[in-house]
């Protein structure tokens, strides 16, 4: 009886090693269509117990990077008043599933408000906002992260962090030369270093000798997205109202020029909230996405650069789901394995693929983004009604936003506020600053007041 079980057990892993692999449906994916992952929700591998808190990985103005040695999106996310936990997630292109690639730092669940931690003893950065703050450095194999608005206080650091994928452990870095909340970064293949914009500040990170290079000033906008063409040597910073480029130099001062690209998407890319953008190094082109199902090249070796729309192939029926409300940052990305598109909008939703076309529309020549309508700027006033309060006392604010969609508070203060209204509080126990940051417009806008 033994011998005939063993010969069973020989005869069934002779078949199931006789069966093909199981296709990759990404890989048959026609050009031009959209493909929807079934069974993909990231959710399915948060911590235990679930925090419903988690959706705020992707939600609250967090993007991703994508790991091009192991064909995986990487999402991190958090941050400020909306999720506490730190943990990376990883998406595996070829086996169409999730991973939570480590555990959150778990005492940062049951801190006080106001308590807030940039650096946990584990050696493990504070959960944050990561905007478009994260890059794969392929040199070195890592994830590439700085600035956000950190767990609680919603603060910006100067934090830069990297993450080790062998060892599942994070490092601090040299930190940035300004702390930051809406960072804007591109990763540049040609010198291997991070190209970093935020609040008009533009430095450079060189990942080998570990320093921060200054290379600009210009108006003080955030939460954009930005990428590198490192074949026209350029670097393009977008969303919210604005559209800027960049000409990358080898030192010195890299002046900030409006982009002024002509095409329909033009103005769909320079207004959209945040889109995708990644560079596809096939087509020597930037492509974006804004949602729905057209996607938008960006050709930069042309003057003025011009913006291309395409639509999807006639026979495609999937739609994928709307962008994350508060943009999608670093989450739409581009596999170069399978010559396709990535793109994920929340931690209860499938991922999504994309194929551009065999052959791109022609060029749409409409006139440059310029000659169209300008986006007017946020206004934001906020009071206090004392300079100083003793012990135990509180104070009453008021504040009052135009072209504003929404505003948070941050400091000795927190939570969604409104476009406008009041608020006392307290009791304060020592000296604060408190924070209102509010979206829309032509990029956000921010006001501070401080009692002693």
């Amino acid at each position: 009886m033994r011998r005939l079980y063993v010969l069973l057990f020989w005869f069934t892993v002779a078949a199931a090693s006789s069966l093909p692999a199981q296709a990759n449906p990404v890989d048959s994916l026609a050009p031009g269509y959209w493909y929807e992952a079934p069974g993909t929700m990231m959710k399915d591998v948060a911590p235990l117990p679930y925090d419903s808190r988690v959706q705020n990985v992707i939600d609250a103005w967090s993007g991703g990077a994508f790991d091009t040695k192991r064909d995986r999106l990487i999402v991190w996310g958090g941050g400020h008043g909306d999720y506490w936990g730190n943990e990376v997630y990883v998406f595996d292109v070829n086996t169409l599933k999730w991973q939570r690639l480590n555990d959150p730092y778990w005492p940062a669940k049951d801190f006080g408000w106001g308590v807030s931690a940039t650096v946990f003893p584990d050696g493990s950065p504070g959960s944050r906002h990561t905007y478009d703050g994260m890059v794969y450095l392929p040199v070195q194999d890592r994830l590439w992260e700085s600035g956000g608005s950190i767990w609680r206080s919603g603060n910006g650091v100067h934090d830069t962090e990297e993450f080790d994928f062998n060892t599942l452990k994070w490092q601090q870095m040299a930190d940035a030369p300004h702390a930051s909340n809406g960072v804007a970064t591109g990763y540049d293949p040609v010198t291997g270093h991070v190209f970093m914009f935020w609040c008009g500040w533009l430095t450079e990170y060189d990942p080998v000798a570990n320093t921060w290079t200054t290379r600009g000033q210009d108006a003080c906008i955030s939460s954009l997205v930005a990428a590198v063409d490192p074949v026209n040597r350029k670097f393009v910073v977008i969303g919210r109202g604005k559209a800027y480029v960049y000409t990358i130099s080898s030192s010195g001062t890299m002046s900030q020029q409006n982009l002024n690209a002509a095409g329909a998407g033009a103005s769909v890319m320079m207004n959209a909230n945040a889109p995708g953008l990644v560079y596809d190094p096939a087509i020597k082109k930037l492509v974006g996405w804004a949602g729905g199902t057209d996607v938008y090249t960006l050709d930069l070796s042309v003057s003025p650069p011009v913006w291309t729309r395409v639509p999807a192939a006639a026979g495609n029926t999937v739609t994928p789901t709307p962008p994350a409300p508060n943009g999608t940052y670093g989450r739409w990305q581009y596999i170069p394995s399978k010559n396709a598109f990535v793109v994920v909008n929340g931690v209860d939703q499938d991922v999504f693929f994309y194929k551009l076309p065999s052959s791109l529309p022609a060029p749409d020549l409409t006139p440059p983004v310029s000659t169209l309508p300008v986006v007017p700027a946020a206004t934001l006033s906020l009071g206090v009604d004392k300079a100083s309060v003793v012990s135990g006392g509180s104070v009453s604010l008021t504040w009052s936003g135009g072209n504003v969609s929404g505003c948070t508070a941050s400091g000795g203060w927190s939570g969604s506020k409104g476009v406008s209204g009041s608020a006392v509080v307290g009791p304060l126990s020592a000296n604060a600053v408190f924070t209102l940051t509010c979206s829309g417009g032509s990029g956000g806008v921010a006001r501070s007041v401080a009692v002693a």
